[in-house]
């Protein structure tokens, strides 16, 4: 029989791939959902599911809360683009670099996070009665069987937990799994399958569970085996893409290479290349499609102008040369559906995240947050098919847009403040300040200690704690500096008192009887324009009555030169 799986992959049924794996189907344990991957998305799905009561099995392939490493996690775009570019730069494993932990470049800008603790928290409200977890356990195999899905795991002893130990233990660790090709009838004819190869290094006295499950939710990050197995766009080991850095910037922003070139590419048949160097490091960008029958198609002549054109741009706004660096970027991409009968995929995963939202624990906790109703009420009606299951790309979709509104209405004055070099770090702020999802998530509701927590991500802008915005001698104070940072978002979004021709940091608050008013208008612009939640957090902070004393009063430090005192003494 498992000659037969070799050779004919296509021609077993779900019950004959089952018996060709070695799935018993008398030991089989049932489970109302199976989550792959025990990351914070998975894990908090895990908690989510088991507090409602349903069965729930939760796999991890390398060992449950392990690591003891701290966890570096990005606020925002640039500081999470210049650490994928910081750790390429040693090693070209950027996932698990940053997802196991690793010691930074002291000079990045980035929150630390303790992993384990943080993990901890989201495992605590984990119900024991209701989920079963195993670690060091890897899906080899699974085939949809009649309203559910029968699959075959391997525990492992060695903590495989790296593609690189993969690798080197098993040849095939990067192919895809023997996944029934059912699976795509109905919703993608041209995914093919890989017959699973024998295992010769497993132990084979273990006992490898096997199971039965109404609905497998895939939460194993972006290398997940399970993604690639169910898109054929996956057929290279990961993404190939390029990072960047400009040379002559005291601080690099590769974020416009994001900003500006990514969005043009976001199928996911593609990727980004340079094949070419030219005179003064402006490099052409060929798109190239990756397919069985065509592995090297070639963009049109007018594909190739309007990229030509877009490096152009990224040249013109940068000012300096670019420098290639290559290395593993996770693109944005809205052709994979997250959802297919039985089957459902979360987190990195689902390989859909944008740049505006990011990676991270608060986007996978609030994906787990978004998929637990969508699998209860699935699971109750028991009707996990895709026209289910598609009710959680909904809610997603509905959740990033208040997201992709703010941003869109960022970039609307992004040429006007181009020149400072600072914009792109703070428009990424301004973007990120409504995602405290962690804070939302792992405690009761939003209070001043949130606040607190929020204010923290703006302690380190260049704005903050420049020295001629300080007091000699004094140092960063929390509510002080936080209405600081209100006021630029305030001037530069709303263009209040920001003379024509400055930047954006070259302006005070407002005192006494402007800072209501310029308030007032400020709720009024926001609530007209956005949601009420989209600005939740920005707006608990410019509405909270302590706030908007510290701002009414505030009395900025100022170098006032020989001619303006002269001015202001006749003015007196």
């Amino acid at each position: 029989m498992a000659e037969r799986v070799k050779q004919h992959p296509t021609a077993l049924n779900a019950a004959e791939r089952s018996a060709a794996a070695g799935i018993d189907a008398a030991a089989q344990q049932s489970y109302g959902a199976v989550v792959v991957g025990a990351g914070p998305a998975g894990m908090h799905l895990a908690a989510q599911l088991s507090q409602r009561k349903i069965k729930t099995l939760l796999i991890e392939r390398g060992r449950f809360l392990e690591t003891e490493k701290t966890f570096a996690l990005p606020k925002n775009i640039v500081e999470r683009y210049r650490l994928e570019s910081a750790v390429n730069a040693c090693h070209d494993d950027t996932y698990f670099r940053s997802y196991f932990g690793l010691n930074f470049p002291a000079d990045i800008d980035y929150c630390i996070m303790d992993q384990k603790k943080t993990l901890s928290r989201i495992a605590n409200g984990i119900d024991a009665s209701y989920c079963t977890i195993i670690e060091n356990c890897e899906l080899t195999a699974f085939s949809r069987t009649h309203g559910g899905i029968s699959a075959k795991t391997v525990v492992n002893d060695y903590r495989c937990v790296r593609y690189r130990e993969a690798l080197r233990r098993f040849p095939r660790a990067l192919s895809r799994l023997d996944v029934d090709e059912g699976f795509f009838e109905k919703h993608n004819p041209f995914v093919y399958v890989n017959a699973m190869d024998e295992l010769d290094n497993l132990d084979k006295s273990r006992a490898n569970p096997a199971f039965t499950a109404s609905l497998l939710v895939d939460a194993g990050g972006f290398h997940s085996c399970l993604n690639r197995s169910f898109h054929r766009q996956r057929t290279c080991a990961v993404w190939k893409c390029l990072v960047y850095e400009f040379d002559r910037m005291p601080v690099p922003q590769p974020e416009i290479i994001w900003d500006q070139a990514i969005p043009t590419a976001t199928n996911a048949n593609f990727w980004v290349d340079v094949s070419s160097p030219r005179s003064a490091g402006v490099g052409v960008m060929v798109l190239t499609q990756s397919t069985p029958d065509r592995p090297e198609a070639q963009p049109s002549s007018q594909e190739m102008e309007s990229y030509m054109s877009t490096w152009l741009n990224i040249r013109r706004l940068s000012g300096t040369f670019v420098r290639e660096r290559k290395g593993y970027i996770p693109m944005a991409d809205f052709t994979e559906p997250a959802a297919y009968d039985n089957v459902l995929f979360i987190g990195a995963s689902a390989t859909r995240q944008i740049p505006d939202t990011g990676f991270g624990f608060a986007p996978a906790l609030e994906e787990a947050e978004l998929a637990a109703p969508v699998i209860a009420e699935a699971l109750r009606r028991s009707d996990t098919s895709v026209r289910m299951l598609r009710n959680y790309d909904i809610a997603w979709l509905r959740s990033c847009e208040q997201k992709m509104a703010l941003n869109k209405f960022l970039q609307g004055f992004h040429f006007a403040v181009t020149r400072d070099e600072y914009f792109h770090e703070f428009a990424a702020r301004c973007a990120e300040l409504p995602d405290n999802i962690i804070q939302r998530r792992l405690s009761n509701d939003l209070t001043t200690g949130d606040l607190a927590a929020v204010a923290r991500m703006f302690l380190k802008h260049p704005y903050l704690l420049h020295p001629s915005r300080l007091s000699p001698g004094r140092m960063p104070e929390l509510k002080r500096d936080l209405a600081r940072f209100i006021y630029c978002l305030i001037s530069q979004v709303l263009h209040f008192y920001v003379p024509e021709g400055s930047s954006m940091f070259d302006n005070q608050p407002p005192c006494g009887s402007a800072a209501p008013r310029m308030i007032s208008a400020l709720r009024s612009f926001l609530f007209r324009r956005f949601p009420e939640r989209l600005f939740g957090i920005i707006g608990s902070c410019i509405f909270n009555p302590g706030v908007q004393a510290i701002l009414a009063g505030f009395k900025p430090h100022q170098k006032t030169s020989g001619a303006q005192g002269a001015n202001r003494a006749n003015k007196r």
